[in-house]
């Protein structure tokens, strides 16, 4: 099993993606303010950890490589003029530190991948990597499931949650229940419940509108996919 899903995770505990971070001056202070203690950086390992217990719990005998992220070269870039993308590239670097960590704790594989960031995409907000890059992330891959020869796993005995291989259809219901999330959120003037509860008063009406939008396109794509 190959697994990352660090860099999705902390755009959703920050409301903010690195694009939106050097245009939207509001939504850069908001990431820099939630990076100002480790509570996001937590929040997200122990999301991370939960996932690995739901693996382990389905194969106890899986071997996992678990990947960090690499920095974006517009972020190394832009951290030798402006003091908040230095912290936004010290963030990574501490993340990648706490994924090692927790690797470790699990006995499994770390991967840095942070060789990549150089092959970073034409264009100068692209935080992507280019061809070559997903080349090197390829070899890097390869070398570390060849040259391990460990198989040192924490074994879990229970199952620490419920899961149906419900295929479209439970894509389509968990569709529809993110969508009933926003639509009584909108109904009540109540986020709490919702990622829009860091956003701004005024912003929270029109956004709520574009999730559910959203959700419901969601479930349209899912039902066309069933019946082909």
């Amino acid at each position: 099993m190959i697994y990352q899903s660090g860099s999705n995770n902390l755009m959703y505990q920050m409301q903010a993606n690195p694009l939106g971070a050097v245009l939207d001056k509001n939504m850069r202070n908001r990431a820099l303010e939630l990076m100002s203690d480790n509570t996001t950086l937590h929040q997200v390992i122990s999301n991370m950890e939960n996932n690995i217990d739901n693996l382990l719990s389905i194969n106890n005998e899986m071997e996992i490589y678990m990947l960090g992220l690499y920095v974006p070269k517009l972020f190394s870039s832009l951290a030798k003029h402006s003091n908040s993308f230095k912290i936004m590239s010290d963030f990574i670097e501490e993340f990648n530190y706490m994924v090692e960590a927790l690797a470790s704790k699990y006995m499994i594989n770390y991967v840095d991948i942070t060789p990549i960031s150089k092959y970073y995409a034409k264009g100068g907000m692209d935080i992507h990597c280019t061809r070559k890059g997903h080349e090197a992330l390829a070899k890097i891959m390869m070398n570390n499931i060849l040259n391990n020869n460990d198989n040192n796993l924490i074994h879990v005995t229970e199952k620490t949650f419920n899961y149906d291989n419900t295929g479209l259809d439970g894509m389509i219901n968990d569709a529809k229940k993110r969508q009933k999330t926003y639509d009584d959120a909108l109904k009540n003037k109540d986020y709490d419940d919702t990622i829009l509860k860091t956003f701004e008063d005024k912003d929270r009406e029109s956004l709520c509108k574009s999730l559910i939008k959203e959700h419901q396109k969601e479930q349209k794509v899912y039902e066309i996919a069933k019946k082909l």
